[in-house]
């Protein structure tokens, strides 16, 4: 059961906007804002039990916690949402939860919600952990912006799913090299993961953007892609080699040995799972895979890493570094480090779980969380 389950509404401005804080850590918890027309409470429930498990999974002494904002830019003024969501949210941002971009939130936006409740998160954070004897070695300048920088998150978020795949490939048998990989979603995510793979030698068959999919048996030049997608993660086809066949939406799915759904939840849903042929998952995007079709896969025999594990590099980075456990010297080794010891636990236990991933690493979650409950460090 979550800690905080809340609903703000300013019927005005016909603000509806929800934040779930799922766990508290000394006295912290952390994790996105986003802004999109269909969020619900439950998605945000869902995504907030993931942050703690993110957190778990990557040694990080934070709190998960998530919050949305449902907006349509044809009903509602964008900035006023905004403003009203920090006043009515105030004693949570004040308190114990710290909020970064998401989908539809830019840093800058976060930035202009803490200006605009007159708070300053950096230093009340590094207060707090000071008054319980934990020194946080950061910068006395130090802004959102550096706590959340994207390039070091990112790189961090490539790191984990390339080793995420790499440890299931090895306990498969097989290799990178002769593995052909489908991958949804090209933006900062799906070109990282794409490039990784790529530059181990990888054959990425198939790319979906909104636009559709691009697919080549032998395998697409993935640095050149790159150079001809834009801000939006959209590929533009007049670019592409002539070899290379335009494929509609879903087509991703098919002839791949190993599938990374990079962009939208519920990517894998009830209506395409019968295309599926992979053996194995790696969920970079956060619910990937829709309610009741994931164990239908698992019992066919496929392998799913999932979401919590594979993309908890971003998480990793500013948690360990707002709970004073890295410095921006030693950040990137300590996460890499954890969340590599704490996937190599849980797959030498899946076998206890039928080969479920899921299964094993909520087990070892669980273990985890009653550990540090235990020694009050948390609470649930």
């Amino acid at each position: 059961m979550s800690v905080y389950k809340v609903i703000l509404c300013d019927p005005e401005i016909n603000l509806e906007a929800y934040i779930v804080i799922d766990t508290i850590v000394n006295g912290m918890s952390a994790g996105g804002l986003r802004m999109t027309s269909n969020v619900t409470l439950e998605e945000v429930e869902q995504l907030a039990q993931v942050m703690t498990k993110k957190y778990i999974i990557s040694g990080a002494r934070m709190g998960g916690a998530k919050s949305g904002i449902v907006y349509d830019p044809e009903k509602h003024d964008r900035e006023k949402l905004l403003k009203r969501f920090a006043e009515l949210a105030k004693p949570f941002l004040t308190e114990n939860y710290l909020i970064g971009e998401d989908l539809g939130i830019t840093i800058e936006d976060i930035e202009n919600i803490y200006k605009s409740i007159y708070f300053d998160p950096v230093s009340a954070m590094k207060s707090k952990l000071e008054l319980q004897g934990i020194k946080v070695e950061v910068p006395q300048d130090t802004t959102l912006n550096v706590l959340f920088n994207k390039e070091n998150s990112i790189k961090l978020v490539g790191s984990t799913i390339i080793n995420s795949t790499l440890m299931v490939l090895k306990k498969l048998e097989k290799s990178i090299e002769d593995t052909k990989v489908g991958i949804q979603g090209f933006g900062t995510i799906g070109q990282v993961s794409a490039e990784a793979i790529y530059n181990l030698g990888g054959k990425i068959i198939s790319i979906e953007d909104k636009k559709g999919c691009i697919y080549c048996d032998r395998g697409l030049d993935i640095p050149y892609l790159i150079s001809k997608t834009d801000k939006f993660g959209i590929i533009n086809r007049e670019k592409i080699f002539d070899h290379y066949i335009l494929k509609p939406n879903g087509a991703w799915l098919e002839d791949a040995d190993l599938l990374i759904p990079a962009a939208i939840k519920h990517s894998i849903n009830e209506t395409n799972v019968d295309r599926v042929k992979a053996s194995v998952i790696v969920e970079a995007a956060n619910i990937p895979i829709e309610k009741g079709i994931e164990n239908l896969l698992i019992n066919e025999g496929t392998i799913i890493v999932p979401d919590f594990i594979c993309n908890s590099g971003a998480a990793a980075f500013f948690g360990m570094l707002a709970s004073g456990q890295a410095n921006f010297e030693d950040i990137f080794d300590k996460v890499e480090k954890n969340i590599k010891l704490s996937l190599e636990n849980i797959m030498e236990n899946t076998h206890k779980y039928n080969g479920n991933i899921r299964d094993a690493a909520n087990h070892y979650i669980l273990e985890m969380q009653n550990s540090l409950a235990s020694s009050k460090k948390i609470k649930i």
